[in-house]
This record gives C-alpha cells, sequence and structure tokens, in this order.
C-alpha cells in the first residue's frame, strides 16, 4: 500500500520560499500553486516570490490542497470509490500535478481504468503530453498501474 502524501512529497518536493515554477506560477510549499488558488484564509496574507512560509504552513497548505484534491476527483469521478487501489493512487497524483481538469482531459485512460484494462490504461497515459514533459514521474505512476511500487515511494 501506497502513502498518497508521501508519494506527492516526493513527486513534489517541498520548498518553503516561493518561487516560479515552469509554468511561470508561483508555487511554494508542496506544488501549491499560488496563483490558482491564492490560499489567502489559510494564510492571511498574500505571497510574492522570495516570501518564505514556515514548516507549518507547509503543510497546512499541503491538507489543504491534497483536501481539495480528494473532493474534485469524487465530484468529476463518480465511480472514483469503486476503482482498484492503484488505480485511485495513480488519480490522486495526476491530479495534484495537473488539477481535475487536466485529469479530465485523459477519456481514454479513465474509460480503460473503469473495465481494468491495464494495458490500455499504460497506453493512454503514455500517449500525452503529460508524459512527456515529466516522464519520471509518469513512468513511476505506470509501474503502480502493474502493481509494482516504486523504491522511491517506499
Amino acid at each position: 500500500m501506497i502513502d498518497n502524501k508521501k508519494m506527492i512529497v516526493y513527486d513534489e518536493g517541498r520548498k518553503l520560499k516561493v518561487y516560479k515554477c515552469t509554468k511561470g506560477f508561483r508555487t511554494v510549499g508542496i506544488g501549491c500553486n499560488l496563483d490558482a488558488n491564492p490560499h489567502l484564509n489559510i494564510l492571511h496574507r498574500t505571497l510574492k516570490i522570495g516570501d518564505d512560509i514556515t514548516p507549518e504552513e507547509c503543510n497546512l497548505l499541503f491538507d489543504y490542497d491534497y483536501s481539495n484534491v480528494i473532493n474534485s476527483i469524487k465530484q468529476k469521478i463518480y465511480y472514483f470509490g469503486n476503482l482498484p487501489e492503484r488505480y485511485q493512487t495513480v488519480l490522486v497524483n495526476m491530479v495534484y500535478q495537473m488539477g481535475i481538469n487536466g485529469l479530465l482531459r485523459f477519456k481514454g485512460m479513465l474509460k480503460a481504468m473503469q473495465i481494468g484494462d491495464d494495458l490500455r490504461v499504460i497506453t493512454e497515459m503514455k500517449d500525452s503530453l503529460w508524459y512527456t514533459q515529466t516522464k519520471n514521474r509518469a513512468n513511476r505512476l505506470i509501474s503502480i498501474i502493474r502493481g509494482v511500487i516504486p523504491k522511491e515511494y517506499l
């Protein structure tokens, strides 16, 4: 069994200084995109590039983001709870990285998950810009589909 939060921390990293990610968004903590969600209600301040947050604030932002990920998946993918755990784990990771709208573009992958077609799931994952852009992370998630937990997630 994989600890989803530990897996995401590995994939996203933990940074206590606000920076610009490769897409140009203000980011901090464990992959927290401040431009997509300013988190003003949580931290009670606006963060700009170079600002620092505390480890406690990092954890607070992560818990908030993680909760939003789970809620968005359950709202948009009605069969999520019926999927095998390995599929659920992969979906949580992907939504944390690209948001629910990004995941919903993987129509073929989601259909393949509904019928348990691992080979098609993997093919759909590999046939994407996401795979090209984040190949190492994608390959770790593909290992999970195959039933193998990558050592990085242990």
